[in-house]
């Protein structure tokens, strides 16, 4: 595939630059990402695109993670991952539902989360006529959820995104 002037080939840095200009039209203050936002978006696609092309080696592949330091911008990356994620299995009208569970080990990160994705998830819910449902809560809290909690349904086309920050902590 072509390449763009960064070394990223065209059809990743396209959808990259798609989420981005429809992301930067939600909110109330355009972002532009750092060179290392992008390659973590980039790395992600790879992954996403291997994995619905059901490439060797990532048969069943469900998880990605990034390992990446404080003010770094990972809040941005979730956003961002939210639309690749969307992109992914199909578009807007691929779900009848879409679930979103942002976990985080301790409970001070929990407002800062409901403040800067709650938002997003509003305006991204204005697009898919509110079929998108946001839990954001403690990895604690979330365990001691009632068993059938995440259970999908079987009779609808619901999706689940388990986005987790400080997932770092507490893995001993």
């Amino acid at each position: 595939a072509p390449q763009t002037e960064t070394g990223i080939p065209r059809p990743y840095s396209q959808a990259i630059q798609g989420w981005l200009t429809f992301y930067n039209r939600l909110i109330s203050r355009p972002v532009r990402l750092r060179y290392y936002q992008i390659l973590a978006l980039y790395f992600t696609e790879a992954v996403l695109r291997k994995i619905r092309n059901k490439e060797k080696g990532y048969e069943g592949r469900t998880m990605l993670a990034y390992w990446m330091a404080t003010g770094s911008g990972k809040t941005l990356l979730m956003h961002l991952n939210i639309l690749q994620f969307i992109d992914h299995i199909g578009g807007w009208r691929a779900f009848d539902e879409l679930q979103i569970i942002l976990t985080t080990p301790g409970v001070n990160l929990i407002e800062q989360h409901r403040r800067e994705v709650v938002p997003l998830v509003e305006k991204l819910n204005q697009q898919c006529a509110g079929r998108i449902r946001l839990t954001i809560d403690s990895t604690q809290s979330l365990l001691n959820r009632e068993k059938n909690f995440f259970d999908l349904p079987d009779h609808k086309r619901v999706f689940r995104l388990v986005l987790v920050d400080e997932g770092h902590i507490g893995l001993s």
